[in-house]
Formats: C-alpha cells, sequence, structure tokens
C-alpha cells in the first residue's frame, strides 16, 4: 500500500474507531438502565386538591389509576416495590386535632380490637419534610408481614401513608424509610 493510500485511510480508521467507542458506551447506559430499573426512582405526587411529593427509589413503580380504583379505601396516590415486597399508599383524612402521642394510643387500643394476632413494633414521633408525623408499625400473626401507618398532620386535612413490607426484609425497610422521610407538600 502505498504512503497516499494509508493517508486516506487513516481518518476513516478514526472515525470507525470513535463510532466503535460511542456504540459500547451506549451500550453500557442501555444496560445499566435496565439492570437498575432506571435513574433514581421517581417522584410521587398528589392531585391539586391534596398536594404532596414523596420520592420512591429505583425497583419501585408509581400504581396506575386503575390499580388504585380496586383498593377497598379512597387512596391518593401508591407505589409498589416491583419483586412484590413492599406497598405504600398514600391517602387524605380529616384534620388530626390531638397530640401525636394519644393519637398513638388510641391507635394502638383500636389496632388491638380490629387486628387477630397484632403485636405492636414501634411507635414514635418522627420530622418528615413536611413537619413532625407519627410512624406506627405492628405486625399481624401468620401474614409475615410488618403493616406501617404515618400519619402526617397538614392544617385542614392530614395524610395517611399505609405501608405493607415483608417482615424481615431490611432492603425494603431502608427503601421505606427514606420514601416516608422524603414526604413533603
Amino acid at each position: 500500500m502505498s504512503d497516499r493510500e494509508a493517508k486516506r485511510r487513516r481518518p476513516l480508521l478514526r472515525w470507525s474507531l470513535i463510532l466503535a467507542a460511542l456504540l459500547v458506551v451506549a451500550l453500557i447506559v442501555i444496560v445499566a438502565v435496565k439492570v437498575t430499573g432506571g435513574e433514581d426512582g421517581g417522584k410521587l405526587t398528589g392531585p391539586e386538591s391534596d398536594p404532596f411529593t414523596l420520592s420512591y427509589p429505583a425497583g419501585w413503580k408509581k400504581m396506575s389509576e386503575s390499580e388504585l380504583n380496586k383498593l377497598a379505601n379512597p387512596t391518593l396516590a401508591g407505589v409498589t416495590q416491583e419483586d412484590g415486597r413492599g406497598r405504600l399508599l398514600v391517602s387524605s383524612k380529616k384534620p388530626v386535632r390531638k397530640d401525636l402521642e394519644k393519637l398513638s394510643s388510641e391507635l394502638k387500643r383500636e389496632l388491638k380490637k380490629r387486628v387477630s394476632g397484632f403485636k405492636e413494633v414501634s411507635a414514635k414521633v418522627i420530622r418528615v419534610r413536611a413537619g413532625p408525623a407519627l410512624f406506627y408499625s405492628y405486625t399481624e400473626k401468620g401474614t409475615g408481614t410488618t403493616q406501617s401507618i404515618v400519619v402526617v398532620p397538614a392544617g385542614s386535612r392530614s395524610y395517611q401513608m399505609n405501608i405493607t413490607a415483608e417482615s424481615g426484609a431490611a432492603d425494603v425497610g431502608r427503601q421505606v424509610e427514606d420514601m416516608i422521610l422524603s414526604f413533603d407538600l
């Protein structure tokens, strides 16, 4: 091959290598998105009449209107873990007019009456982005799940998060905790 032909082929070789490198990078990005389920999850928002925001991680998905309409109680929004080990629902309730510690005691009495095999796990006042909130969790014998209720007072209303998570699933517990703490108005 002459020098002249070699000089002509160098730019072609260079562009071929650049194109191949770009294709490799694109493939890596596509695989990463497929494996992780997206970037950082998403943001759950309430309707204009009951506005709120909550961040959820990758591996969780927003529930559709059709899924929400099948639930027994009116629900503003919800997310489920893609492998089925957790669910978080948000609903709007009447305003809380009492101290959160007193509300915790009343909730415990009510759950003891209604839930077979009830066992309290935790009851405490926490701080979410929106302000103080009651966090209450319990187990029901034989279900293999932990139920949590979070009540966030918000002036003329309160928000209630109902969470169901597979008992002993520490990763789900950490994800749920992060979602709860991200709740804002």
